[in-house]
């Protein structure tokens, strides 16, 4: 069985950190598998103390990375059996290389254009509230006064 990686080369800062991504996953579900399961009974009583709850924690957590590396290295497959998991590795592939490209070409603002429009919008806000409370406060008195409220 031959195993390579689809588009080598191309994407690689997309691909580590989904990869990182679906580790981390794949890491709180063990965790949280454990947890669940952590009362299951030993795996062969009086030998080594491997319970089955740590054996099922494991097995998922190594599925999750099989999946993630299959899924961000494209792992391509000459396995007949396997070639519905070759397309779905290859178009997440591509996905993520388009996605790393595109990111190439976002024009990232400065520091002094994020300080100004964030003064902008807190500024906005507050000018935006002290309205809306004077607003209020004008109706709330205008129907006290009618004896309404």
């Amino acid at each position: 069985m031959k195993l390579e990686a689809y588009k080598r080369g191309q994407g690689t800062y997309a691909r580590a950190v989904t990869a990182a991504g679906l580790g981390l996953i794949g890491l709180f579900a063990a965790q949280w598998t454990y947890g669940l399961l952590i009362e299951l009974p030993e795996v062969a009583p009086g030998s080594i103390p491997l319970k089955w709850g740590l054996v099922i924690s494991v097995l998922l957590f190594s599925l999750v990375g099989v999946i993630a590396a299959f899924l961000t290295l494209g792992l391509v497959t000459e396995v007949r059996w396997l070639q519905w998991l070759d397309h779905m590795a290859t178009g997440s592939v591509d996905f993520l290389i388009d996605t790393e490209a595109e990111l190439r070409k976002v024009s990232w603002p400065s520091k002094q254009e994020v300080l100004g429009s964030t003064g902008v919008v807190i500024a906005l806000v507050v000018i935006l509230g002290v309205y809306v409370f004077a607003v209020d406060w004008i109706v709330q008195t205008i129907m006290r006064t009618i004896q309404v409220l």
